[in-house]
């Protein structure tokens, strides 16, 4: 199944002169109409041909329909009433004199040489180098006919899946997916990651059983989730999930997705109205890697403060598995006691950004393999003291700490008796121009300290308690 594509596109480049048949074979559901749509659609096959013609067979195999149909692709004019098969077929052969064209037969179950003998006759007045493609479950026809070349369809496998899509689908900047996507029962990856034009998905979800890789990253135009992803059970990697209000995902319908784990990011949470619904998604159970929570930018007076730490407080993640955490534009007062639980023992990075309604930081100086900590945005944050550092060795793994746009930020101190930031090596401190208390009273490891946007005094009390560092950037 490998290069199957360009395997399909090069065995119609094949014998220009000779007019062939092309037929994809395979079991319902695994891509061969998909695979037949991406060639006709293709620009390079367009340029190709002087005329094309698509028919949906099914399982009537109805001679004067489907010639009804060819016509009206290949002849610019309006519908003409035909008597009989006829005086149809004379007109059709007219019309393909010495054109070369391109017919796809999608879905035909019709076993029957002599109905395929009566139907391609006009086409023998086609120009050499043109081609008919049929997409068929059934075998027989083709091995009748002799001379057409079986690609029997196999299930996607993971790498063409991705060379399927990504190269050929979205390379020309494409808008949407194709609705006959998902028909693709036997499915089991799909990546759309990177797709920035991509504003529209697929309808629904439902058919697509096996899916277990959905890889929706970077597709900022996409705000809504289809249809169904809820009851794709196999599902193990789904990159983004987007809440929606009417007509959206509601978060409950995560529920049985019970073998999500790696990546995901959340996106939409103030539309979750009751907390009991984000604790039925059961977050707690799926074994996450990285984790970003994520709320609208919008701060209005829709926003419900205490409805949202309720909704924060049962989303937390398992603990054993997650390395990486992101919160975003939360608008509680204060966090939840398990951000910063030391029981969160693999966790290495921690983001917290625009949660303008905190008045304090959550305290994460006891999680014991944090290495990497930003802060942004976060307005109501006055004071940074032992709330965030509590008591004892602090902050004992963490390398590098960014503190950025802490607008009312006037002091940041620690407990002289307090052993803190033993091991940080960077240090970038920006946009807090209310700061001008710093007590850092030892920072050993330091080697890059970034201080811009604040108060001149910022940057002589740090440097007085950092003798090690190599790069200044002011």
């Amino acid at each position: 199944m490998h290069h199957k594509l360009d395997t399909i596109t090069t065995k119609l480049q094949d014998l220009e002169k000779e007019k062939i048949g092309l037929g994809l074979v395979g079991m319902g559901g695994l891509g061969k109409t998909t695979l037949a749509r991406l060639l006709y659609d293709d620009e390079q096959v367009k340029k190709h041909f002087e005329l094309m013609a698509w028919v949906c067979v099914s399982d009537q195999f109805d001679i004067f329909n489907i010639s009804k149909v060819i016509l009206q692709y290949v002849k610019e004019v309006e519908k003409e009433e035909f008597a009989d098969l006829n005086l149809l077929q004379v007109a059709l052969n007219n019309q393909l004199k010495e054109k070369r064209f391109l017919m796809v037969l999608d879905d035909v179950w019709s076993e029957s040489y002599e109905d395929w003998v009566t139907l391609v006759s006009p086409f023998h007045a086609c120009a050499p180098g043109s081609k008919i493609i049929m997409t068929t479950r059934k075998v027989q026809l083709l091995k009748k006919l002799g001379r057409g070349h079986l690609n029997h369809m196999q299930i996607l496998s993971h790498d063409v899946a991705v060379s399927l899509f990504s190269q050929h689908t979205f390379g020309t900047k494409i808008t949407h997916l194709p609705e006959n996507v998902s028909n693709l029962y036997n499915l089991q990856t799909l990546i759309v990651f990177g797709c920035e034009c991509l504003s529209k998905f697929l309808i629904n979800f439902s058919k697509l059983k096996n899916l277990r890789h959905l890889d929706i990253r970077d597709t900022p135009l996409l705000n809504k989730i289809p249809l169904g992803i809820g009851e794709l059970k196999s599902l193990q990697t789904l990159s983004k999930i987007i809440i929606g209000g009417d007509n959206g995902l509601a978060i409950t319908e995560l529920k049985d997705l019970t073998n999500l784990h790696g990546k995901t990011r959340i996106k939409g949470l103030e539309k979750v109205e009751m907390a009991v619904h984000a604790c039925e998604a059961n977050f707690s159970q799926k074994r996450l890697s990285e984790l970003e929570l994520e709320w609208s930018v919008v701060f209005d007076d829709s926003r419900n403060e205490s409805l949202e730490k309720e909704v924060l407080d049962v989303l937390k993640p398992h603990s054993d598995s997650l390395i990486k955490l992101g919160i975003v534009s939360y608008g509680g007062i204060e966090f939840p006691n398990w951000v910063g639980d030391t029981s969160f023992l693999s966790l290495l990075s921690v983001s917290l950004r625009g949660c303008k309604n905190c008045t304090s930081l959550p305290p994460l100086a006891q999680l014991a393999s944090l290495k990497k900590l930003f802060i942004e945005d976060m307005d109501k944050v006055i004071p940074i003291g032992l709330e965030l550092i509590g008591t004892g060795l602090a902050f004992s793994s963490l390398e590098i700490l960014e503190l950025r746009n802490m607008k009312r930020l006037e002091v940041w101190s620690t407990d002289i008796g307090v052993v803190i930031f033993p091991c940080l090596e960077k240090l970038l401190i920006e946009n807090c121009p209310s700061l001008v208390e710093v007590s850092l009273y030892a920072l050993p490891s330091l080697n890059i300290l970034e201080v811009s946007e604040c108060d001149s005094g910022v940057l002589r009390r740090l440097v007085q308690g950092a003798s090690s560092v190599m790069e200044f950037k002011i």
